[in-house]
């Protein structure tokens, strides 16, 4: 990372962090390390992966996603947050579109405010709206400036996880790697499309393919189809490729059997859909 909105957003991370960001994780990451983790994965679930996905991993993200259950389709409805009725200044709401800061900002700054340095940034908000901005808002506001002016988005997992961690509401953690899930990866993936149209790296397609492995799902949503690849070579086995057959378009499909392997898969396809669909307005 050497692009000076890249190194401005994870110097905003490091503030109260201590020790570095980790560059590789072992058996999550690099080419290599997927192949290993998906090896190690399967045979921790012995086989469950092909039969039941997806349910494996929901207990260590109940806090976020709100147990996205087979036949539910609901990551949990985020709060609409309307710029014009909502309570005090854009800037320390919750949950805004990353889009709808960055626009604020350009119809106030121009697209000086990209260039400027992060604390006359922040000065600069706090003389105009009497009010100093949020932590989330903080970091969605760099993450955004990373998304314009560079390209690291697009190729390394250090910058991607962190932008998504930024766009789904949370504090970003610099020193470590943070899980983030499959509906958080397609949310930020549909706004960064929205910034810069540009092909995802090969680090980035192997990132998304091992979450998505992780989480049990055999069929990526259509904005994450850039990763189907290497997906399915993490989950290259006869029972998974007949259930991904079968999904056909998983939006279509009816779920009401909880014990149906195609029907958890749609579910789970349906509220990650959802999911990004209530999230990505930018309530202009």
């Amino acid at each position: 990372m050497s692009d000076k909105a890249t190194d401005e957003f994870f110097e905003l991370l490091k503030e109260g962090a201590e020790g570095p960001l980790r560059k590789a994780t072992p058996g999550m990451l690099r080419d290599v390390g997927i192949t290993e983790q998906g090896i190690a994965t399967k045979n921790k679930n012995q086989g469950v992966m092909a039969n039941t996905p997806a349910i494996g991993t929901i207990d260590r993200k109940n806090q976020r996603q709100n147990a996205v259950m087979p036949g539910s389709a609901q990551l949990g409805k985020p709060k609409a947050i309307d710029v014009k009725l909502g309570v005090g200044p854009l800037f320390l709401q919750d949950e805004v579109h990353p889009l709808a800061l960055s626009k604020k900002l350009t119809t106030k700054y121009g697209r000086d405010w990209i260039d400027w340095e992060p604390e006359t940034l922040w000065e600069t908000i706090r003389d105009d709206y009497s009010c100093r901005v949020n932590e989330e808002n903080k970091n969605k506001i760099m993450a955004v400036r990373v998304l314009i002016g560079s390209s690291l988005f697009w190729t390394e997992w250090e910058v991607f996880e962190k932008v998504v961690a930024a766009f789904n509401d949370r504090v970003p953690i610099f020193r470590m790697k943070e899980d983030v899930s499959l509906g958080e990866i397609a949310y930020t993936v549909s706004v960064a499309n929205k910034i810069r149209d540009r092909d995802y790296g090969g680090e980035i397609e192997a990132f998304v393919a091992a979450e998505a492995f992780e989480e049990g799902y055999v069929k990526l949503p259509e904005v994450l189809s850039f990763a189907q690849e290497d997906l399915d070579e993490l989950s290259k086995d006869t029972e998974s490729e007949k259930l991904k057959s079968k999904l056909g378009n998983p939006l279509s499909i009816v779920v009401s059997d909880p014990e149906n392997p195609v029907h958890i898969q749609a579910g789970h396809l349906q509220a990650v859909h959802k999911y990004v669909e209530d999230k990505d307005t930018e309530n202009p």
